[in-house]
């Protein structure tokens, strides 16, 4: 999954349409299905109907008491102060094309699925889903010192590498002037080839979950150029780390994005380390409601979203997606990276393949896997 991913940071300079959202089917009823949370329920309010949830209690300008008492286990989704979130949209979506992230609770609940039942017969709530839980990352090769940078073909010119090696010509080509968050499941912040983000600025807590993932998508970025393991592509930018795991150990992709934008300013970058699943396997994460706001909030602020579009194959224009995924009818603005064969793979040459990535419309850029 990483490699595909980072060609797109050679895509930062093109002009990025305004992210824009769909209407697409409510749902009518809620059933758990695999890769969902049994307990967890996330819940968005309309918008249109003057609601608003802070410090624990709804307000609104009619009559809510039901809708109160059914919401009376809620939390925000996005951790940070409403005040704030509410002051982003009015500056970077005046026009309100985007969704009111402060729209968004969640409860914890083992009643999950009946309270998300009973709350989508109510017309104010425009969605109610069981959260998706986190999705393993490829798996780990035994960990060795040497030096690899011979090995690093991506640096190389094309076909076999990104054409990285002509960065450090130009001006800003190590990443000078730009901060890149990684939004990574676990890292491992004393790593020996991994110096530049030892200080680097977090959200999030970092438990250590598949931390060898970490090491390799902050090592491609950042590594050290010290003789011994790799060199990263850009060592010179301003690292940031993301966990999706809040300090009470609640996986919540969206409210990590929201969190790592609000310390970022236009021009700079988000790489999404994280996919979902649905329908029994991998996907882009933005198939989640709250993620895909997230992230069209942070591209209206003029940030550089990357997202892998999954390792599962899956059809991204399948009809049975309604449409989640067809750019013609929204876009979440964030850059979509899918991985082709490889010339050395057996197959055709940047054909999608059986448990390779995503594909369809959706997808932006392609590179090896």
């Amino acid at each position: 999954m990483n490699l595909p991913i980072l060609i797109a940071l050679q895509w930062m300079g093109n002009a990025l349409a305004f992210p824009h959202r769909g209407e697409l089917p409510r749902p009518t009823s809620i059933a758990w299905e695999p890769g969902r949370a049994t307990d967890v329920l996330v819940i968005k309010l309309r918008e249109d109907q003057g609601l608003q949830f802070e410090n624990g209690v709804l307000t609104g300008p009619k009559d809510i008491t039901v809708l109160q008492q059914a919401l009376q286990n809620a939390s925000p989704l996005f951790k940070r102060d409403p005040t704030s979130i509410r002051a982003d949209r009015a500056t970077f979506d005046p026009e309100k094309r985007l969704s009111d992230l402060t729209t968004y609770l969640q409860i914890r609940s083992p009643n999950a699925v009946a309270i998300g039942n009973q709350l989508l017969q109510d017309p104010r709530v425009e969605t109610a889903y069981l959260a998706f839980l986190p999705v393993a990352p490829p798996v780990d090769i035994p960990p060795t010192t040497p030096d690899f940078s011979e090995n690093q073909a991506y640096l190389t010119a094309a076909p076999d590498g990104f054409g990285f090696d002509e960065g450090p010509l130009w001006p800003g080509g190590r990443g000078e002037n730009v901060a890149i968050a990684d939004i990574e499941y676990g890292w491992d912040p004393e790593h020996e080839d991994l110096a530049a983000t030892q200080n680097a600025t977090t959200w999030g807590t970092n438990y250590g979950y598949y931390a060898y993932h970490g090491n390799a998508v902050l090592g491609e970025l950042f590594g050290e150029d010290n003789g011994y393991g790799i060199v990263g592509m850009v060592p010179d930018a301003e690292p940031l780390v993301g966990s999706p795991y809040t300090d009470a150990g609640q996986y919540n992709v969206a409210a990590a994005i929201e969190g790592v934008a609000s310390m970022l300013d236009a021009g700079d970058v988000i790489l999404i380390e994280q996919q979902s699943s649905i329908f029994g396997t991998y996907c882009p994460v933005e198939i989640d409601p709250a993620v895909f706001d997230a992230i069209a909030l942070a591209v209206a602020k003029g940030i550089v979203v990357v997202e892998p579009s999954g390792n599962g194959a899956l059809d991204l224009d399948d009809a049975s997606l309604e449409g989640w995924f067809d750019p013609e009818l929204q876009d979440s603005g964030a850059i979509m990276v899918g991985g082709g064969a490889s010339p050395l793979s057996g197959h055709d040459p940047r054909t999608w393949f059986f448990q390779g990535s995503a594909y369809g419309a959706r997808i932006d850029v392609q590179g090896w896997y």
